[in-house]
């Protein structure tokens, strides 16, 4: 019998250990992830990532706060003001009128028409530039990136150009109502009649037009619908 235990002791542990191979095998499987989880993971938070946040639409004026003095004098709509900037800079301005603008075809980029988000309106303020120094100066930054309209709560809006969905809102404006552009530059002593256009809630009531510590009451008059 000794013969015999010596030949079948090998094949024993032989098998004993593939039985214990196989079992780290297996153990080593089942700890690892599985490849397909595990990509489709990664694929869901690269797309999460860098996901583009929402645009805002082109050509929809929204009110842009704005900033003015607290207690400016009043003047009379007929009659023009001096407002004097900073340096030698002084210009001469007289509003002639306001206008409710709903639609308008945007002259100067690829944005199609300018219209009101919701529950704001569009308001076009008419004035005379008159450049009273000898340098050429453009209404766009001696007036237009100043004024602001503020109404009776006395929240105040700066120009719809300042936003990029209406960077040329006032250029256009003026193209409609037969104006200038206030990106044109006025010789020295030249004049010419411009707009600023503004986006205000339209709950907004006793809308003055503010440059500097002069303010001018507006009535913005409906333009008849849809412009051109």
């Amino acid at each position: 019998m000794a013969w015999l235990q010596r030949d079948v002791s090998p094949v024993l542990t032989r098998a004993s250990l593939a039985v214990v191979l196989a079992a780290v095998a297996l153990t080593s499987a089942c700890g690892k992830d599985d490849p397909t989880t595990q990509t489709t993971t990664d694929t869901k938070q690269t797309t999460t990532s860098t996901s583009p946040r929402p645009a805002a639409r082109q050509g929809v004026c929204r009110p842009v706060p704005g900033q003015g003095a607290r207690s400016p004098r009043t003047v009379e709509s007929s009659r023009a003001f001096t407002f004097q900037a900073t340096g030698k800079s002084k210009f001469e301005l007289r509003v002639e009128r306001a206008v409710e603008l709903t639609s308008f075809k945007d002259e100067f980029t690829s944005r199609g028409r300018y219209r009101p988000g919701g529950d704001t309106r569009l308001v076009a303020v008419v004035y005379r530039f008159a450049n009273r120094t000898t340098q050429r100066a453009e209404a766009a930054s001696a007036i237009n990136k100043l004024a602001t309209l503020v109404d009776a709560r006395g929240m105040h809006y700066a120009s719809a150009d300042g936003a990029d969905a209406c960077a040329a809102a006032s250029p256009s404006a003026a193209v409609r109502l037969r104006a200038s552009s206030p990106e044109e530059d006025v010789p020295g002593n030249g004049s010419y009649r411009t707009v600023a256009v503004y986006a205000v809630p339209k709950a907004a009531t006793g809308l003055r037009w503010t440059v500097g510590q002069v303010q001018v009451a507006v009535q913005p008059r409906p333009s008849g619908g849809r412009t051109r």
